[in-house]
């Protein structure tokens, strides 16, 4: 388990799965996908295409990993109806400030995807991907105000993601976030 030090606006899922380590993310997935064979059946009537197919998925799939942790958590929390009341109860009112307590809360993100794979302008198939976050918090407690989440305060976060490629998984890693710190969310995460 990674445990990191502060969970901010910009740590993404690529530094959940691949940070800390010192291969570079795109090698890491084009590894995964030749040991595990994953594309060989797709590309199995076009002679020598294995690599470049390989190499082009981890790209892609490398590309989609640069979406940030707190996104995905505030994406979870939209459909908290406690937050979202207090979100629309400060909306309008720029000294409004509430506070909505967490005591142990989990929020689950799926994120799937297709890679289409041409070879020689021909279709060998379509490949499934899919990233699955988990957000495991205890003792959280949010600041709302003008119907955005501004800050997270106190508490404790262990995020698990996991990357599927063929239903095959090629990474899963885990990394505890202390948040004992007030994290300031800038101008705030839109709830409403």
């Amino acid at each position: 388990m990674m445990i990191a030090s502060a969970l901010t606006e910009t740590v993404t899922v690529r530094d959940l799965l691949y940070g800390g380590t010192s291969v570079e993310p795109t090698r890491a997935l084009t590894d995964s996908l030749r040991q595990s064979g994953t594309v060989n059946n797709l590309v199995a009537r076009f002679p020598g295409a294995t690599p470049l197919v390989e190499s082009e998925m981890a790209r892609q799939t490398n590309d989609q990993l640069s979406r940030a942790l707190l996104d995905l958590a505030v994406d979870g929390w939209k459909k908290f109806d406690e937050l979202v009341a207090a979100a629309r109860r400060t909306r309008d009112n720029a000294a409004a400030r509430e506070t909505v307590k967490l005591v142990s809360h989990k929020v689950e993100s799926s994120h799937p995807w297709t890679v289409q794979v041409f070879v020689n302008g021909k279709s060998a198939g379509t490949v499934e991907v899919e990233l699955t976050v988990c957000f495991d918090m205890d003792l959280v407690v949010l600041v709302v105000q003008q119907g955005r989440i501004t800050a997270v305060e106190s508490g404790r976060c262990t995020i698990t993601g996991a990357l599927e490629i063929a239903r095959t998984e090629v990474v899963k890693r885990q990394a505890r976030f202390d948040l004992c710190l007030r994290i300031s969310l800038g101008h705030g995460l839109i709830l409403v």
